[in-house]
């Protein structure tokens, strides 16, 4: 069974926690995480684990997190938009992030991405001067500060100010582009000798409403639709394959933004991750990243050595991959028909 394996998980907002369950519930079938990448609340438990930390660790930082000064709107700021072009000053969200990844890293005074010793970390922005998706690590962004990354990726528009590196160029939260980037360590897949499966983690939510009048309160309802039709889209797009090493963690009715996070709430979503994952390994078709030799033609179907015998080998490769696929599993290729193997990441 491989042990190694990229995480990447989906933004959430407060709804974040539950990651951490799921990840809890993921090593706990003997999964070794090697690389952490994440839009939004993804971006800060993927940071957060890069730089260290235990999810019992992060558990009890969540429950501490200061929410209702992160979402403290300010009227000046509101009043003059124009100039701060955010209602909330976004410095308690940084100065949390630098206060926990300092933590790791005593001897420095700004952890960098270039800094990490351990896999690669990567996070995901929206750079809304070039309308593309930006992605920060340590090959594309050794200098710039992580938490500063992490501020980028969780910087909903209106609510905070876009974040601004230099050269003109600047970054909002990742969620309005990508909000569950499953595509994030290709290039790795690209340049490894030995493949190190993705498993994705993504939050799932139930279609609310706002019924308050509130302007702050239309603005998240709208983002909170923007990010769960983007989730559909995405979802409906991607491969199969792609999409059969997803954690789907129903997190209900939780906002995606909220200035109150009671302990209980973060109990709840912190079980309901752990659910999830338990369900994902539960219904594998094979053991969870557990190699499944196939002998070709013993378990292949008639119309399959009808291909083999009639010179298609590559035609029955296909029929017989795309079948394990649709049943959750991932084909992989030796080049050799004895030797096909099909694997269940």
């Amino acid at each position: 069974m491989p042990k190694d394996f990229f995480a990447v998980f989906s933004g959430g907002g407060i709804k974040g926690a539950a990651l951490l369950g799921a990840v809890e519930e993921a090593k706990s079938h003997g999964l070794n995480f090697v690389g952490w990448g994440g839009t939004s609340a993804g971006s800060i438990v993927a940071a957060l684990l890069a730089c260290g930390y235990s999810t019992t660790e992060l558990r009890e930082h969540l429950y501490d997190a200061p929410y209702s000064r992160f979402f403290q709107i300010s009227a000046w700021r509101t009043f003059f938009f124009r100039y701060y072009r955010g209602m909330a000053d976004p410095s308690a969200l940084l100065n949390w992030l630098r206060d926990l990844i300092g933590r790791k890293f005593p001897d420095l005074d700004r952890v960098r991405f270039k800094d990490l010793k351990g896999g690669p970390l990567k996070i995901v922005a929206a750079n809304i001067t070039t309308q593309e998706i930006f992605v920060y690590s340590k090959r594309t962004t050794p200098t710039i500060e992580i938490a500063e990354a992490v501020l980028a990726s969780c910087s909903f528009p209106m609510m905070f100010p876009p974040v601004s590196h230099g050269g003109g160029e600047e970054v909002v939260d990742g969620g309005v582009l990508s909000n569950f980037p499953m595509w994030l360590f290709d290039d790795e897949h690209d340049e490894q000798n030995e493949f190190i499966p993705v498993l994705g983690f993504a939050l799932i939510s139930k279609p609310t409403s706002s019924k308050n009048s509130s302007v702050l309160a239309h603005v998240f309802s709208v983002f909170d639709s923007i990010l769960v039709a983007q989730d559909r889209v995405q979802e409906k797009y991607m491969d199969i394959a792609r999409l059969s090493n997803v954690v789907r963690i129903n997190v209900g009715d939780t906002p995606t933004f909220s200035r109150d996070s009671s302990r209980d709430q973060q109990d709840h979503l912190i079980l309901a991750g752990k659910e999830a994952t338990t369900r994902f390994f539960a219904t594998a078709t094979v053991k969870f990243g557990e190699a499944e030799e196939v002998p070709f033609v013993e378990r292949s179907i008639d119309s399959v050595k009808r291909m083999v015998e009639q010179g298609q080998p590559e035609e029955a490769i296909s029929t017989i991959a795309r079948g394990h696929i649709v049943r959750g599993g991932v084909a992989r290729d030796t080049g050799l028909l004895e030797d096909r193997v099909l694997v269940k990441y």
